[in-house]
C-alpha cells in the first residue's frame, strides 16, 4: 500500500488529497482484519511490520508536507505570540491602574453617599448601602430617592414598633 498526499494552494485554501486516499484506506486494510493464531503467526508478523512501516510512511509524509506548505510557520508563529504576550501586558497593566482610580472613585463616592445618609437618618450607613450606588450608572438623584425610600421604610417600621410599646416609660 502507497500513500502519498498531494497538496495544492487554490485562493489561499491549502487543498489536498486526503479524503480519497483515507477513503481507499479502509478496503486496503480489510486483509488485516484476521485472529492471530499458531497457523499465521509468522504472516502476521509480516503485517504488522509492513502496516507499521506504512503509519511511518504516512507520518514522514506529512511532517513533510507539513514543513513545505507553512515553511517557517513555527517560528513565525512563536514570534507573533510572543508579541500578543507583550501587548496583553501592557493592555494588563493599563487595566490595573484603570482599576485603581474606579476603585478611587467608588471609595470617594462611598463617602459622599455616607455623608448624604446621616443628613437623612441616624442609623448605620453600613446597614443600608447597596453596592450599584457605586456604580457609574447611578445617578445622585436616584440614590437620593433610593435612600429616602429606605429612611421611610425605617420609619414606618419605628412607627409599627411604637405602637406596640407600652405607654408607661418604665414599662418600655
Amino acid at each position: 500500500m502507497k500513500f502519498e498526499l498531494s497538496v495544492d494552494v487554490v485562493n489561499g485554501v491549502i487543498k489536498t488529497n486526503a479524503a480519497e486516499v483515507l477513503g481507499q484506506l479502509d478496503p486496503a486494510l480489510q486483509k488485516y482484519n484476521y485472529v492471530v493464531t499458531p497457523e499465521v503467526y509468522d504472516a502476521a508478523k509480516e503485517d504488522r511490520a509492513a502496516l507499521n512501516k506504512l503509519v511511518t510512511q504516512i507520518s514522514d509524509e506529512r511532517k513533510r508536507t507539513e514543513k513545505a506548505v507553512f515553511g517557517t510557520w513555527e517560528v513565525d508563529k512563536k514570534a507573533i505570540m510572543a508579541a500578543e504576550k507583550k501587548i496583553k501586558e501592557y493592555a494588563d497593566n493599563l487595566g490595573a491602574g484603570i482599576k485603581q482610580l474606579e476603585d478611587e472613585e467608588k471609595s470617594k463616592k462611598d463617602m459622599e453617599l455616607e455623608e448624604l445618609w446621616y443628613t437623612m437618618s441616624d442609623r448605620p450607613y453600613d446597614l443600608v448601602k447597596k453596592k450599584e450606588w457605586l456604580n457609574k450608572s447611578a445617578s445622585l438623584k436616584k440614590i437620593k430617592e433610593d435612600m429616602a425610600r429606605l429612611v421611610e421604610g425605617i420609619q414606618m417600621k419605628e412607627m409599627a414598633v411604637e405602637s406596640f410599646l407600652p405607654l408607661d416609660p418604665v414599662e418600655r
